[in-house]
């Protein structure tokens, strides 16, 4: 990682801002947007990335939900504690009963997007404090590739779910 610590820079000082809510980084194809992410949560200054996720690693907005509460709770000792794990594993199971088969993977799972905006809506939404933990301003929840999972079968369903709830994050 060369010559972008100014980019870095950058993102830590908005941390300490207490300005805005939301931090979005755009730049043309190529400029390393996921490098200069994946380079911040590697470092995580302060322990203050909960959760990262990746459009492009992963089939949809399932696991996208699923991705975020496991961050979290690894992450976030305060969060992991307020999960009734039996319950969250009863769900899950439910909605992974409700996975479309390998051969129906060319349609929109929309039972699969609603129960994952449950899931999300009740298990990370609902469950996060409204204030920062541990004292810092800000925290980060980290998304990458939105611009390349728009279009791409339920996964610009995870853009549809972040704006729909973006405004009830904690700040």
């Amino acid at each position: 990682f060369v010559g972008r610590e100014w980019a870095l820079r950058m993102i830590w000082d908005w941390l300490e801002s207490k300005e805005g809510r939301n931090l979005v980084l755009t730049a043309p194809a190529g400029f390393g947007k996921s490098t200069l992410v994946a380079e911040l949560v590697h470092r995580n200054p302060g322990q203050r990335v909960l959760a990262h996720y990746c459009c492009d690693a992963s089939p949809g907005v399932f696991d996208f939900v699923m991705s975020i509460i496991c961050g979290l709770a690894g992450a976030y000792t305060a969060y992991a504690r307020s999960l009734d794990v039996a319950a969250l594993k009863t769900e899950i199971e439910e909605v992974q009963s409700a996975k479309p088969k390998p051969s129906e993977k060319d349609r929109e799972p929309s039972e699969l997007t609603d129960a994952a905006v449950r899931l999300f809506r009740r298990w990370v939404v609902n469950k996060l404090p409204k204030g920062p933990p541990d004292g810092h301003s800000q925290y980060l929840l980290v998304v990458d590739g939105l611009d390349e999972s728009l279009g791409l079968d339920d996964r610009s369903a995870i853009v549809e779910l972040i704006a729909r709830h973006l405004l009830d994050l904690p700040s």
